[in-house]
């Protein structure tokens, strides 16, 4: 009998960072023009809260995820008692690199629901080890598994050696590759090289570098407590004077008073995570 095998081999998996997953009891979920360059996911436990974005409020509604993509400007708002909330911010490549600005609501499909409810037995008991730091990655997989294609770009017209020149600089931002060692890497002329990244992937590779280190720079000031000029160097800037300047073009505001903005936010004092 011949039988028909349904398989899949060779799968480039996307880049995933947890930056922090927590379980918190908040009093007062009441924060302003919140915009990270990261991903958030919210679950919330025990009550409904309130987003708003461009205008309209979305409903946080209890044992639902909401998952909130970089660079989205947002309110959040619960009332009534404490809002017991889940929540992880993380960052992830390939086709999620892109993604900005949307919100987008997922009924946990039941395998995500029980992590959830055991990554929070882990952090209840103060155990934060590879088990536990596993399943929020397992999370996060799922819920970007479960992300509609409307909101991914498709880079699938784009040539494989392009794709990795792109994936190249993202993963090694610190690197001040020309754009004639790219060429070369991916088998290219110079010219062709350069014209064929830019009208596929809508940024120069120098812009590309740039963005990616005001990222990275970007979560260090909101997750660490490391002094400028170390984040600075840590994110490929030759100085904190460049740094900064190139820091406000981006975010509008200086590297320390960005800092002093979001510090309530990214770190709660007293609350059960893995970080």
């Amino acid at each position: 009998m011949n039988r028909k095998i349904h398989a899949f081999t060779h799968t480039p998996y996307p880049t995933m960072e947890v930056l922090i997953c927590r379980h918190d009891w908040i009093e007062e979920w009441k924060f302003h023009n919140n915009r990270t360059p990261f991903w958030r996911l919210f679950f919330a436990c025990n009550q409904t809260g309130r987003v708003r974005w461009e205008g309209n409020w979305y409903e946080l509604k209890q044992h639902e995820v909401m998952l909130i993509a970089p660079e989205t400007e947002f309110d959040c708002y619960a009332e009534n008692d404490e809002l017991e909330l889940f929540y992880i911010h993380f960052v992830i490549g390939d086709a999620f690199a892109e993604c900005r600005n949307f919100i987008c609501r997922l009924p946990p499909p039941p395998a995500m629901a029980r992590l959830i409810d055991e990554v929070i037995e882990h952090l209840r008991g103060d155990d934060t080890g590879r088990q536990a730091r596993f399943q929020a990655l397992a999370i996060v997989a799922l819920v970007a598994g479960a992300l509609p294609e409307k909101y991914l770009r498709n880079f699938k017209h784009i040539e494989p050696r392009l794709l990795r020149a792109y994936e190249t600089i993202r993963h090694h931002f610190t690197s001040d590759y020309t754009n004639a060692e790219l060429a070369r890497m991916s088998g290219m002329s110079l010219s062709a090289f350069s014209r064929n990244f830019t009208g596929g992937f809508g940024i120069t590779p120098r812009q590309l570098a740039i963005q990616e280190r005001l990222r990275h720079a970007t979560v260090l000031l909101l997750q660490s407590s490391q002094p400028i000029d170390a984040i600075a160097k840590a994110s490929g800037f030759c100085d904190r004077y460049y740094f900064s300047r190139a820091f406000r073009q981006y975010r509008g505001c200086s590297p320390a008073a960005f800092r002093r903005e979001h510090s309530s936010l990214s770190s709660p004092p007293e609350v059960k995570a893995l970080a």
